[in-house]
């Protein structure tokens, strides 16, 4: 049997995700030991949005490109942080680069940006998933500076899956967008 596509999945991922965020935080303060504190999340953003673009367009062919992302958090909600509204991480970099490579593990830092004006830096390891037509892709690892130092993030993007047809082209992939989740525990 054939599975039909349905619009809006992702979305329908993020806000199941924001469902179980949620009853995270409710369930922190029946969490007594250290342990289990540390299994609570502390931040989490569960219905965010990622617009990535490449320029030139990336290409089965490795070469020189400018990748510019931005993030919206959304709502954003914290246990030892209420202040805290939502946030966000932008940058600009660029990289050699091909179409094989946006689906490989890779290392990094990324930093967000709080509503209060502080911000954590996230030293991460990048792993790529494709299931059902949607590319997952998921950002994890220490905070290594700032607000939440020493504690573990999670940055989750679901987008659709890698459109392999524009790579084959001269004009290549330009950009992706997807709905986001971070949770830091």
């Amino acid at each position: 049997m054939k599975k039909s596509k349905i619009p809006g999945r992702g979305l329908a991922a993020a806000l199941s995700t924001a469902a179980l965020v949620a009853g995270a935080l409710v369930a922190a303060p029946a969490a007594h030991s250290a342990t289990s504190a540390r299994l609570v999340a502390d931040m989490a953003c569960p219905v965010g949005s990622q617009t990535v673009s490449f320029s030139p367009g990336v290409t089965l062919t490795p070469q020189s490109v400018t990748v510019t992302y931005n993030v919206a958090l959304g709502v954003c909600a914290s246990l030892t942080q209420p202040q805290i509204t939502s946030g966000s991480s932008q940058g600009t970099v660029t990289v050699t680069l091909d179409c094989l490579d946006l689906l490989s593990t890779t290392t990094g830092t990324q930093t967000f940006h709080w509503s209060d004006g502080q911000s954590s830096v996230l030293s991460f390891t990048r792993t790529v998933t494709s299931a059902n037509g949607q590319t997952v892709i998921t950002v994890t690892g220490p905070i290594t500076s700032g607000l939440f130092t020493g504690r573990i993030a999670t940055f989750t993007v679901v987008e659709p899956a890698l459109d392999l047809t524009a790579c084959l082209t001269s004009r290549g992939l330009t950009g992706q967008t997807g709905v986001t989740t971070l949770l830091i525990t």
